[in-house]
């Protein structure tokens, strides 16, 4: 039943659907996916000032079930007191009218400092709207449809009370600027806490050119409210969604629909969605095709110098790249920052298609793997799918830099996580973080960063570059630069020495030969190696390496520049061949590939 009321007390959606379970599944319920009334404003002023007292009734947008939630893995969500909304809107041939009630027992604006052209979506709570005017957003990633579809970040700014902040963001082309045309306005009332919001949107920012608002169009949309409760995270700890209750999983491509009514509308029930059009947008790899080829790329092993790029190895490797390459830098980070508060159901949505599933896929492999024993008298390392090294051995494995999907599985097989950029929350990985802590096993980090319901790491669990921590039956020393009054280097680099005296150094960007202890043999065995260290050749001349194995390629984009980038393949024949000339062999690892040492 759809009513109306003066603050829209009575959601624009049919009775939830009880799907079939079996004798001893949990019975999840499942809302269908909502539709709603945008009743034309008529003759009413709205004034956009945060007061709410000039809207007639409307139809209500409701954002406070349970099944409507992400981000509950820490208990962050502690009621409807915490995180719960209601809204409704109007239109007229010049603008959309949104308004909404969002209780939230702790108010966290927006930086005060100017988010324009930010790589990051700022921290702070918000309501973020979707518009997909065409209806033919079939996939999230490079799909094309979204070429014409917008995006709303919408926030309290810290400079005063009633300051807000409008971001118009488009994933698609990793764009993001100050949208000076929407009028907004949002109030936080400290004593009821809660936000009032009210925000005018230009047709001319929302449909694409010569389309038209009409009574009977539909646009697709989605609602979502981010929740930051934590001063230190950078992260939302709660997120709540307006389809996210029409499935077990959240598909990011599954929008409500918005569909224009006249002045008197007065239905019970809502408006009946007009079927979906048919996209001529071309459609994404199904999943065969990734698993194929996964497959072809895990069958050729990796072999040192340039010789591969001109055979079977060097053709599937640029096919993936250039999917890598493609996909949007905003949808990766969102993905991320997911991931990194557990808000699985969304993760999962991210995850189901496209590159991420390649990646999930090689990692699942990699998890594979770690059933079997390593039995070799030497180490191996694995590239992870993403970012990251898994460095095996009899004598203990350790992660370092592990940031990708799925890397909280690693927990139970290691005894030890280095994290070289720990304060970049897009270079670390949280859940592996907390489990690894409470198996007690060693987490070094040289700067604290938050951990979700655990809160930043204490001052005694950080490690300054010099120091020497035993991790299994291996010797782990910090590299980098430590000054005399505290202050670090950004990263940091380890070197790690085995019983036998095998060593492995991860460089990171900021190692220096002097902070390696040579081994008695005057070569180290392994360097991981990224192309873009000040002092690469170096590293390579002195410290001896018998293989160089190269870091940062076949990753996702998630850095709007700044270090560490992620490497494109069309560079690496000229890597590999200027570090081969120094006297080492030069090594590119697949995603999921491992490479045992002799």
């Amino acid at each position: 039943m759809l009513a109306l009321s003066a603050l829209g007390v009575c959601a624009a959606t049919c009775p939830a659907q009880k799907r079939p379970t079996g004798p001893k599944q949990r019975p999840l319920i499942v809302a269908p996916n909502p539709t709603y009334p945008v009743i034309q404003r008529g003759g009413k002023n709205i004034f956009i000032d945060g007061s709410l007292h000039d809207w007639p009734k409307t139809a209500a947008i409701l954002l406070d079930t349970p099944g409507q939630l992400s981000g509950t893995a820490h208990r962050h969500w502690r009621g409807m007191s915490d995180l719960a909304a209601r809204g409704g809107m109007l239109w007229d041939e010049e603008k959309l009218y949104l308004w909404f009630l969002i209780q939230d027992d702790w108010g966290r604006p927006l930086p005060a400092k100017d988010v324009r052209g930010a790589g990051l979506t700022p921290p702070g709570d918000c309501i973020v709207l979707y518009f997909d005017p065409r209806r033919d957003t079939r996939s999230y990633g490079p799909h094309d449809g979204r070429k014409e579809d917008r995006e709303f970040w919408i926030g309290m700014s810290a400079r005063g009370q009633g300051a807000t902040v409008v971001v118009r963001w488009q994933r698609r082309f990793a764009t993001a600027v100050r949208a000076k045309d929407v009028e907004a306005r949002i109030l936080y009332d400290t004593k009821v806490k809660r936000y009032t919001a009210e925000v005018a949107i230009p047709w001319q920012s929302i449909l694409p050119a010569g389309m038209k608002p009409s009574k009977g169009l539909a646009i697709d949309t989605q609602i979502i409210l981010n929740d930051y409760d934590s001063p230190t995270d950078p992260f939302a700890q709660t997120r709540i969604g307006w389809t996210f209750g029409s499935g077990p999983i959240i598909n990011p491509a599954i929008y409500g629909t918005l569909v224009l009514v006249g002045p008197t509308w007065n239905s019970k029930e809502p408006p009946k969605k007009p079927k979906l059009p048919e996209s001529k947008v071309p459609s994404l790899p199904d999943h065969k095709y990734w698993i194929d080829l996964l497959t072809s790329i895990s069958a050729i092993p990796a072999t040192p110098g340039t010789e591969w790029l001109d055979g079977k190895r060097g053709e599937l490797l640029r096919t993936l790249d250039k999917h890598l390459a493609k996909y949007p830098i905003f949808d990766h980070q969102q993905l991320y920052a997911l991931m990194q508060r557990e808000m699985v159901r969304e993760a999962a949505g991210y995850v189901a298609q496209g590159a991420p599933w390649f990646l999930s896929n090689a990692m699942r492999e990699v998890l594979r793997n770690l059933t079997i024993k390593h039995t070799a008298k030497t180490p191996s390392v694995t590239a992870l799918p993403g970012r990251g090294f898994l460095v095996r051995s009899a004598e203990g494995n350790i992660a370092i830099g592990p940031a990708c999907v799925h890397a909280q599985r690693l927990a139970p097989h290691l005894d030890g996580l280095i994290y070289p950029n720990s304060f970049d929350p897009f270079d670390r990985h949280d859940p592996l973080s907390l489990r690894v802590m409470a198996r007690s096993k060693a987490l070094l980090s040289h700067i604290s960063f938050h951990l979700p319901g655990y809160g930043p790491l204490r001052f005694e669990d950080i490690v300054h570059p010099g120091q020497v921590v035993k991790v299994g039956k291996i010797v782990a020393k910090m590299t980098g630069t430590r000054n005399d009054v505290g202050k670090v280097t950004p990263t940091v680099g380890v070197q790690l020495t085995w019983p036998s005296g095998f060593t492995l150094v991860h460089t990171s960007l900021v190692t220096l030969p002097d902070q390696v202890e040579m081994p008695k043999s005057g070569r180290t065995d392994v360097m991981i190696l990224d192309e873009d260290h000040q002092h690469a050749d170096r590293l390579i001349e002195e410290l001896k390496p018998r293989v160089v194995i190269l870091e940062g390629y076949f990753d996702l984009p998630r850095w709007s520049g700044g270090l560490p980038k992620t490497h494109r393949l069309g560079t690496v024949k000229q890597v590999i061949e200027r570090f081969t000339k120094l006297g080492t062999e030069v090594l590119l690892l697949s995603p999921g590939q491992e490479w045992q040492a002799k």
